[in-house]
């Protein structure tokens, strides 16, 4: 999907999510990103630990999380980030982030 290699951009009309038309290999590699584990203990992603410990712990490091719209418009900011975390030796997290104007499309629509 392009829109998943967008940007949120403030025009005339208001605010739209530009993207290409066909997405370049380039710009799909830019939604994927890694995580070492020293960089995982630094939200503490174990699959030990409680799940809503886990989400806020994420929001805090701003290292996997989209940021809200206002704080990624007009900005070279993702609208969705797929992230391969290392949480502890041999074990890893998939963390899917994505903006909710792309994740429900009918605020793209409206």
């Amino acid at each position: 999907n392009p829109w998943l290699t967008g940007r949120l951009v403030k025009t005339k009309s208001g605010t739209r999510l530009r993207h290409p038309a066909s997405p370049s290999t380039s710009d799909i590699d830019s939604l994927f990103t890694a995580t070492s584990a020293e960089d995982a203990a630094a939200f503490k992603l174990t699959p030990s630990s409680p799940y809503t410990e886990m989400c806020t712990n994420m929001y805090v490091s701003k290292k996997v999380i989209v940021g809200k719209g206002y704080a990624i418009l007009d900005k070279d900011e993702r609208v969705a980030i797929l992230t391969i975390s290392e949480s502890t030796p041999g074990n890893f997290a998939l963390i899917f982030s994505i903006s909710h104007v792309i994740g429900d499309g009918r605020t793209y629509y409206e």
